[in-house]
């Protein structure tokens, strides 16, 4: 693995993938998984390293629907002017982003930066666009930094996520290949891409991709999810008087967008079929690509309430998972799983989960009992929601003094052990300094 040159200071170029949006294709920031993760991590790198500097891209003022630059002060604080954000067109579609390279303005970005100070480093977030980048860099003599590429989802022969006409597993190869440094969101998902490469490609390969690759789990901050809530600037009230169940991640389905996260099947088929049993729960969900929007889901969906118009806030979601009960998350292709989860059960939140790949672990890393986790096939997400929601008493809720609905994870025994392992093995306050390591990053 690629190390810095000695006596240089380090300076980051990231390229970030943005996929929440409005209505109108405008981004927004604060329900944007991958902004979030970023912004998270900066702050633990920067940390970890008072030499660092970061050139941050960004979509250009029109395509944005929030401030990124106040975004970025509220959780860097004076770490900020170590942060530059770079504007740069960045379509609201995903397929577009990705086969559609925009190289003439990238480039006079990336130049402008470069005569400022050279970079050290390169982080991409989209595999399938290091080839543009690791070109560019040549083609316009900007050096040769350390490549880092950490690959947040797989497409790949035995789990799509897209058509095969636009398959990404190719390109996520070729990003690994012409990458230095190979970053994982989990030990699963490294596990899974090396044994799928196996099916496609020579040995050769798969151990040049193997012998760069570390795992830099799709975490958290504890403070940062910690953080204390403003009340004033809620624009809904949740119920006291039903068990919150939280879906906070995308929802697809009704023929409009592939439902990888199977939440469209959670909120149009299973949470109908527990509502006609008991009517003592209530489903929010978070919905940020609002690819079915918002009164659809209350159409279709009839334990669903409508608390906003489209995305919630940053500020909303970290109050909705401290107020929820359950937090659903059904990824059975996707090997991570999302890092909504682990935030929402760190909040009190009791987890909905199939028994597969990155849940797995966790859950027995505790010994999570097996009547509440779903089986890998989602045969039985009716029935293991149904006995979540039977062991959690509305009484181990408790009320803020604002008159504000919070959940509580002290009186279960075993959600405080789920929720300290994963504080130890995936938050950024326990991983940042290992994996600055290998990247190259770490003080000299």
């Amino acid at each position: 693995m690629k190390k810095p040159r000695k006596n240089i200071p380090p300076r980051l170029l990231w390229q970030l993938q943005f996929s929440c949006y409005d209505t109108h294709g405008k981004f927004i920031f604060t329900g944007d998984s991958n902004w979030q993760v970023m912004v998270t991590k900066l702050l633990y790198m920067l940390r970890e390293n008072s030499e660092l500097t970061v050139v941050a891209l960004v979509p250009e003022w029109r395509e944005r629907g929030e401030n990124p630059h106040i975004l970025i002060k509220e959780v860097l604080g004076e770490l900020v002017d170590r942060v530059k954000l770079v504007c740069v067109p960045i379509y609201p579609n995903a397929l577009r982003t990705r086969f559609d390279f925009p190289y003439t303005e990238y480039a006079r970005a990336i130049k402008r930066e470069h005569d400022r100070g050279k970079f050290t480093h390169v982080y991409m977030n989209d595999p399938m666009l290091t080839r543009h980048f690791r070109a560019l860099f040549l083609v316009e003599k900007l050096g040769s930094p350390t490549f880092i590429t950490q690959t947040h989802f797989l497409d790949s022969p035995s789990s799509k996520i897209v058509p095969a006409e636009c398959s990404y597993w190719h390109g996520t190869v070729e990003g690994n290949l012409k990458s230095d440094v190979c970053l994982w969101h989990c030990d699963s998902m490294q596990e899974f891409f090396l044994s799928e490469l196996a099916i496609d490609y020579n040995d050769r390969i798969v151990k040049q991709i193997a012998k760069k690759s570390a795992v830099w789990k799709s975490g958290y901050s504890i403070d940062e999810i910690n953080r204390s809530i403003s009340l004033r600037d809620l624009r809904f009230k949740l119920p006291n008087d039903k068990h919150i169940v939280f879906v906070p991640n995308r929802i697809g389905g009704l023929g409009k967008s592939f439902d990888y996260t199977n939440n469209g099947r959670f909120m149009f088929e299973w949470a109908n079929a527990l509502y006609e049993r008991r009517q003592d729960f209530v489903v929010v969900a978070g919905n940020p690509s609002q690819k079915i929007l918002n009164d659809e889901l209350a159409e279709h969906c009839k334990p669903y309430i409508k608390i906003v118009p489209t995305t919630v806030t940053r500020n909303e979601y970290r109050h909705i998972c401290a107020a929820s009960d359950v937090v659903v998350a059904l990824y059975t292709t996707d090997t991570n799983g999302g890092l909504a989860a682990l935030e929402a059960i760190d909040l009190g939140c009791t987890p909905l989960l199939p028994n597969v790949y990155e849940y797995k672990k966790y859950f027995d890393a505790v010994k999570w009992p097996k009547d509440l986790r779903i089986n890998p096939n989602l045969s039985d997400v009716v029935d293991v929601l149904d006995r979540i929601l039977d062991n959690h008493s509305l009484s181990c809720s408790r009320t803020s003094d604002d008159g504000v609905r919070l959940s509580s994870v002290g009186n279960d025994v075993r959600l405080v052990k789920l929720r300290n392992h994963i504080r130890q093995t995936t938050t950024y306050e326990h991983t940042t300094h290992a994996a600055m390591q290998v990247m190259g990053l770490d003080a000299q």
